[in-house]
């Protein structure tokens, strides 16, 4: 039989990874600090636990996913005054490497050894077991199209089966032909956090991210609208510097309204 895996943090990411362990054979013990995610993790088949110091009782590997620093160094805290601790925590956060360094150097205090696995991608992801800017590349292309006057779901289908293709457009491009971001796999809010990591990290190592760094500003008006969407609300941003307004219908997209005066920021094409 499968060792028990404890899991810490039952969020998106976290309560996808749970599900997969549990297909795998293993029992699950997670805690989250809400109630309704320990109820979900029950009602899959897990075992959650009061409090984040029993998982680490329980389980001699416990997976962590958590959503800040802050929530990163009370896990360590809590893991540490237990009276056997786990032997390995495995940390797929997405969180300041100084941070983790600090959690790592407290956890080894009492023996156990982090390891810092971040993971790429979505929880929708995760479930199925299989960024930044092929999210806004795919928002871009679907509003060429609904300018041009064609159907968003048509121009997905096309570009889905060739080379212009990712797991993000496949992911989030059925949400912008929708223009429904209700049924986030990453909110903008948690996207918006590991975004200032990444630009963080680049500056102090000295590198540039000049494609990363441009599509900021579209993340920025995307969490103004709605922090809780998913990250496909960038297509709708990008509509909206477009002047592309939509005519509701099951699947066909309206025609763009007539061309605005350009203003100075916008691009004048130039005379014939």
């Amino acid at each position: 039989m499968n060792p028990p895996i404890g899991l810490l943090g039952l969020g998106i990411m976290g309560s996808a990874i749970a599900v997969q362990l549990m297909k795998a054979g293993h029992t699950v013990i997670g805690f989250d600090p809400r109630a309704s995610r320990r109820r979900a993790l029950q009602l899959a088949g897990g075992s959650p636990a009061r409090r984040g110091r029993d998982v680490g009782r329980r389980a001699r590997i416990v997976i962590t996913s958590l959503p800040s620093a802050e929530a990163m160094m009370e896990t360590a805290s809590e893991l540490t005054r237990v009276r056997r601790p786990p032997a390995i925590v495995i940390d797929t956060s997405t969180l300041p490497i100084e941070i983790k360094r600090r959690a790592r150097t407290h956890l080894r205090s009492r023996g156990i050894e982090l390891l810092d696995c971040p993971i790429s991608g979505t929880g929708a992801q995760a479930r199925q077991k299989d960024v930044a800017i092929h999210n806004v590349a795919a928002a871009e292309a679907l509003v060429l199209a609904m300018k041009a006057g064609l159907d968003p779901a048509t121009a997905l289908r096309l570009v889905s089966a060739g080379a212009g293709s990712s797991r993000m457009l496949e992911l989030r491009g059925p949400m912008m032909v929708k223009g429904d971001y209700a049924g986030a796999t990453m909110t903008l809010a948690n996207w918006q956090k590991d975004m200032a990591i990444i630009a963080d990290f680049a500056r102090r190592v000295g590198s540039i991210t000049p494609l990363f760094s441009a599509t900021a500003p579209i993340y920025a008006a995307a969490a103004r609208k709605g922090s809780r969407e998913d990250t496909a609300a960038v297509c709708a941003v990008i509509e909206e510097m477009a002047h592309h307004r939509r005519i509701p219908g099951p699947t066909k997209s309206a025609k763009s309204p007539a061309r605005r005066a350009p203003t100075s920021n916008e691009g004048r094409r130039p005379r014939r």
